[in-house]
Formats: structure tokens, C-alpha cells, sequence
């Protein structure tokens, strides 16, 4: 009984180490950090498997060797393109927190705050939980995948 004690204190401790680096990491883009109001919508975890299926093409590519300032642009044109602008969630890697929600008005550098404080694939959802994008890394280039409910 006291390992699973001492364990339990020990994954709250690193959850919560994470949580302050991704907090950290996102600066004032990040505003919220737990779950998504409501709950995650019952069809976002079928467009992540599709978009994460080797057979679906993407809708939107830059090549991998674009720099910063190129990908920062075509993020933010292709969530704008999708419905996903200023106000979204990011869905993280960190347990206790697996949705961010992130305001970014008019802040340029935002793409690579959250391409630096958040494992890949990037999953944005809009505020509305409505449409979601997930832009992941392959061999050769960035792949965006569009969906809505």
C-alpha cells in the first residue's frame, strides 16, 4: 500500500513538473490547461486516426526544409483557412492537463511556442470545438489534416 502511495506522489510530482515546463513553454499564448469544456467531442478521436493513417492524404504540405518564419506563416494561414483562429486548444502530452487552451490574437511567434512546449503531431481544436486541424512532421514535409464534427 505505501508504494502505490509513494508512486502516486511521484506521478503527481512529475505531471506536475510537466505541466509547469508546457506552461512555462507557451508563455501568455497558453491560458488554460486541464480538459475541454464538456468533455472531448466523440469525433475527434476518429479524425486523429485518420489523419494519422498512412493512406490519407493531406490537405495542406510545406517542405520540411521551410524555415521557421515559413512554418510559423502556413500554420497560422492553415488553421485561419480552417476555422481555427486566435482562440483554440492544443492537445498536449501531459496527462493532467491533455487540452491547452491557447489565445493568440494578433502574436507573432506562436507557432513555434507551441512547436517547442508541445510534442508532435500538433492537434489544434477550435474554441467551439467544432473543427479541428493536426499538423504532423514527415520524411520530407509538415502534413496539415482538416476535420469538423
Amino acid at each position: 500500500m505505501a508504494d502505490s502511495a509513494l508512486q502516486q506522489k511521484l506521478r503527481e510530482r512529475r505531471e506536475r513538473a510537466e505541466l509547469d515546463a508546457l506552461a512555462e513553454g507557451l508563455g501568455d499564448v497558453g491560458v488554460g490547461f486541464g480538459g475541454l469544456p464538456g468533455g472531448e467531442p466523440a469525433w475527434v478521436g476518429a479524425a486523429v486516426e485518420r489523419a494519422q493513417d498512412i493512406h490519407t492524404e493531406p490537405d495542406e504540405v510545406i517542405g520540411d526544409g521551410a524555415s521557421a518564419g515559413e512554418l510559423d506563416a502556413w500554420m497560422r494561414d492553415t488553421l485561419d483557412g480552417s476555422g481555427v483562429v486566435d482562440h483554440f486548444y492544443v492537445k498536449s502530452h501531459v496527462t493532467a492537463a491533455p487540452w491547452v487552451e491557447c489565445r493568440v490574437g494578433g502574436r507573432e511567434g506562436w507557432g513555434a511556442l507551441v512547436r517547442a512546449a508541445v510534442e508532435e503531431p500538433w492537434i489544434f481544436l477550435s474554441a467551439d470545438l467544432s473543427r479541428m486541424v493536426v499538423i504532423s512532421e514527415t520524411e520530407y514535409h509538415f502534413a496539415a489534416y482538416r476535420s469538423r464534427a
